[in-house]
């Protein structure tokens, strides 16, 4: 999966493995989780792993997110080497399944606790985190607080979170896991309309097969796979 050139030249990706392999020390020797895998998602793309529990999915987007560091292969955000780089410092935020809300606050705090810890205050605050309400469709709701929201809501106010603080790629890690099919079905729809509105990278992890994927892990082997075309393989 190349990125596309433009009049100025070739478009930077948004996320690249450069042969990013991730190894697991134990007892018994050294276990692979992701073995030299290459990997260019464009800017802008809704990008899903697809596979079964065990495969380096998630590994794979704790060492996009930095929460992981590879053993070894170089790993770029739109250019910039971040290999060795602490979460802090890429541009990316991650929404997990467990949601991780505050139980002691309300949407609107939820939604705005990030902003507020990087000191915006006041009229900005108020109008990010109201535009973040509006885009996830939780009008009305600001005042109510996690137990008061039913699963689907409760996902909503995890996205809003994440995105309120304009990250240029959002990394999501089984996100819907925890909901019943056709609500989850609907989020499916749901994730697709804000990536379109938002513009930017999302990378969705899932074991769904029912969602558009372009990797699909199998017992180790990671197959890149563009529009269904197979790209890349590599053992």
């Amino acid at each position: 999966m190349s990125a596309t050139p433009s009049a100025t030249g070739p478009a930077v990706p948004a996320i690249e493995f450069n042969r990013v392999a991730k190894d697991y020390r134990t007892r018994h020797g050294d276990v692979p989780a992701v073995d030299e895998m290459d990997l260019l998602i464009e800017e802008g793309e809704f990008f899903s792993l697809l596979g079964p529990s065990g495969c380096g999915k998630s590994t794979t987007l704790r060492m996009i997110a930095g929460f992981e560091e590879p053993t070894r292969g170089t790993i770029r955000l739109h250019g910039r080497d971040v290999t060795t780089e602490p979460p802090n410092k890429r541009d990316v935020n991650l929404v997990f399944q467990s949601y991780a809300l505050f139980p002691h606050l309300d949407v609107t705090a939820n939604i705005g606790f990030g902003l507020r810890r990087m000191g915006v205050r006041g009229k900005e605050l108020t109008e990010r985190v109201a535009a973040m309400i509006d885009l996830v469709e939780l009008s009305g709701l600001g005042g109510r607080r996690p137990r008061e929201l039913s699963g689907g809501q409760q996902q909503r106010v995890a996205l809003a979170r994440a995105l309120v603080n304009r990250p240029r790629a959002l990394l999501l890690d089984e996100p819907l896991g925890a909901l019943d099919l056709k609500l989850r079905q609907t989020m499916q729809i749901e994730l697709k309309r804000i990536q379109r509105e938002v513009g930017i990278t999302f990378v969705y992890v899932t074991h769904d097969h029912n969602v558009m994927g372009t990797i699909i892990f199998v017992a180790g082997v990671a197959l890149a796979v563009g529009n269904g075309v197979l790209l890349r393989r590599r053992r």
